[in-house]
């Protein structure tokens, strides 16, 4: 580094967007409370808030079955369906409703168009546990797509309005591609943009750090699909890339021969998550 020090530059809008710093904080009241606390499947996809939450002794439960009568239920926030919820208040269970409040709009306009008995469709992952939660609101679904090929041997609803939704973390090319598709096969289909804008930006943001430092280091969950999404940005930018989860996996080839580096973070990244790393960079090139 030639006694250097190195420039770190962080994308805007990284770390916890603000559906996720609402879900941890819920989360964290309802722990205050002293009763039986669980999540209903992971709160949020990240191994780091994942373990703040262990740490306040909060469970994580695989599905409903495992969560016993009367205990205090934090939803996440990708959601949950509507058989979870009616099993849950069977069970008595004191329901934290930490879903994303942009989730909650889209179930919201998902039974809009149910009530006029429109057939809809979806552009996402069908095994990302939001796309399930949209799917299980539609009364009536005409597939989910996750590519533009996919939508181009959609069936056409008979009698029936048709319309598009989105999972919020999908990407907005694509999505406007399976749009086009499903617009040439239902010229009255209605598309309904439901891609989260702060990830827009942020993925708009991680580019034009990645442009400028041509190395960039992303901070989230593996299993996070808008961290996912923010690294195949960076790659396709042009930057040498590294995802990762925690400071710990920074090593000396993440930083060797680089006078600046960027930093990017998924949507529930805790800020904290991110202040390591920068420091771990820091000490890494230090010692090069």
């Amino acid at each position: 580094m030639g006694g250097d020090k190195i420039k770190i530059i962080v994308a805007g809008h990284s770390g916890f967007c603000g559906g996720a710093k609402r879900a941890m904080e819920l989360a964290a009241s309802a722990a205050e409370t002293g009763r039986h606390v669980y999540t209903l499947g992971p709160l949020l996809h990240n191994p780091e808030a994942l373990k703040t939450l262990k740490q306040m002794k909060i469970k994580v439960a695989a599905g409903v079955i495992d969560i016993p009568p009367g205990a205090t239920v934090v939803l996440r926030a990708h959601g949950a369906t509507p058989g979870e919820i009616e099993t849950l208040r069977a069970a008595e269970a004191k329901i934290v409703d930490a879903v994303c409040p942009f989730v909650a709009g889209i179930h919201e306009k998902i039974r809009a168009l149910n009530q006029r008995g429109a057939v809809v469709y979806i552009a996402g992952d069908a095994a990302h546990s939001e796309t399930a939660t949209h799917s299980s609101v539609c009364a009536r679904i005409g597939g989910v797509f996750a590519a533009a090929a996919e939508a181009r041997a959609a069936k056409p609803p008979v009698g029936r309005p048709a319309a598009l939704i989105a999972q919020t973390s999908f990407d907005r090319s694509e999505f406007a591609e399976i749009a086009a598709a499903l617009s040439a096969r239902i010229p009255e289909i209605e598309i309904h943009d439901t891609l989260c804008d702060w990830m827009r930006k942020a993925r708009e943001s991680a580019e034009k750090v990645a442009r400028e430092t041509g190395l960039m280091i992303v901070v989230g969950g593996r299993a996070s699909a808008n961290t996912s999404r923010l690294f195949d940005v960076c790659v396709a930018a042009g930057a040498r890339a590294f995802l990762v989860e925690t400071a710990d996996e920074i090593l000396p080839e993440h930083v060797a021969g680089a006078s600046s580096i960027g930093v990017a973070a998924g949507a529930s990244t805790p800020p904290e998550s991110i202040d390591r790393v920068i420091r771990k960079l820091e000490t890494v090139a230090e010692g090069i």
